[in-house]
């Protein structure tokens, strides 16, 4: 079993191709862009315990979407920007592979279990659930925390946990995907870049919000074009949810 182990955290690490600066750029996200085309259309597939990990987390979406949204900058209301974090948390657990091949969804959980081990064991930087962030994302988080407390200022306490920990963590990985996206929102600003449902999305994906960078990545955009699927049951989660849990009104 060890060798076994062994051998797929091996296998793991040839496609995936860690990158230190954003969480997209794996051998499964690039040959997406070139079979794209000849993909079958996506399914909003869920899986059970994502369904549950947001419903029963569906407060702690919208205070950290109202901690994180700076109206002013993203042009987004509390309510928009949480139903993009629970686009994302969709899209992560349900890959263009598993809809060629239904049966992949059963051993897709085993794979994301070897890559937090792998993380753990051995220092690599693969991106896990339930967010898919990268360790080495987090590590930017956590240092513009310590430098820039007015752009991401966590609330939760992030000494004493490894930077995977913190991203496997259900409650740590929800803040630090609001503040990502956050740090996204800032970076197209910053650049003089339209902030949009997409450029966060590709801002998650790929680290890149430039319209035109978009435009000719046609990974990030067929990674766009699988969350888009999920726009309207997030909408409709974060309604529900807002009408039920949320403190603050939008």
């Amino acid at each position: 079993m060890r060798a076994l182990g062994n051998l797929v955290v091996a296998t793991l690490l040839l496609l995936s191709a860690p990158n230190q600066s954003n969480q997209g750029s794996s051998f499964t996200t690039t040959v997406s862009g070139f079979v794209a085309p000849y993909l079958p259309q996506p399914t909003t597939y869920v899986r059970p315990h994502v369904a549950h990990l947001i419903t029963s987390n569906g407060l702690l979406i919208k205070q950290v979407a109202s901690r994180y949204n700076h109206a002013e900058i993203s042009g987004l209301s509390d309510r928009e920007f949480a139903s993009v974090l629970v686009m994302i948390l969709y899209t992560e657990h349900h890959g263009w592979l598993e809809d060629i091949v239904p049966s992949v969804r059963t051993v897709t959980p085993l794979f994301q279990e070897l890559q937090v081990i792998s993380n753990n064991t051995i220092g690599t930087n693969f991106s896990v659930w339930p967010a898919n962030l990268r360790p080495s994302v987090i590590d930017e988080i956590r240092d513009e925390h310590t430098l820039h407390e007015s752009v991401v200022f966590l609330t939760i306490n992030t000494h004493n946990q490894t930077s995977t920990e913190l991203a496997t963590d259900p409650t740590s990985a929800i803040e630090m995907l609001a503040a990502n996206m956050a740090r996204g929102i800032r970076r197209a600003h910053d650049a003089g870049v339209p902030v949009t449902i997409e450029s966060i999305l590709a801002w998650h994906n790929a680290g890149i919000v430039e319209s035109q960078r978009i435009a000719y990545n046609r990974s990030v955009q067929h990674y766009i074009s699988r969350a888009l699927i999920y726009q309207s049951m997030a909408e409709a989660v974060v309604v529900d949810e807002v009408a039920c849990l949320q403190p603050k009104p939008f």
